[in-house]
């Protein structure tokens, strides 16, 4: 069993990812986009305040924003907003298909 990794499940096994993922892995992103995506998670570069790397977070589960490099809270909407007003479609496309509704 040389360089071969086994997982073990203890209990329930894993949840499945939700199926926007598949829709999110064929959209073509920018290699400047910083922004990505976890199970439920979007993470984007705050729009409201200059950073390098991503910090702000939209939770697609509980359906909230956070930043945790200004500590600025939003709706999904108002994050949409801000991105759009900041010129960074493919950020909002990802928000948006997350979601799987236009503002």
């Amino acid at each position: 069993m040389d360089g071969v990794c086994v997982m073990v499940f203890h209990g329930d096994p894993p949840p499945k990812p939700p199926p926007w993922i598949d829709e999110i892995s064929e959209i073509v992103f920018d290699p400047t986009v910083k922004a990505h995506v976890t199970s439920h998670r979007v993470f984007v570069v705050c729009p409201w305040h200059e950073e390098r790397t991503p910090s702000c977070v939209y939770n697609v589960t509980k359906n909230f924003v956070y930043c945790f490099g200004c500590g600025r809270t939003a709706t999904r909407d108002e994050l949409i907003e801000a991105l759009t007003a900041a010129e960074r479609p493919w950020d909002v496309a990802l928000v948006v298909a997350a979601t799987g509704f236009a503002p």
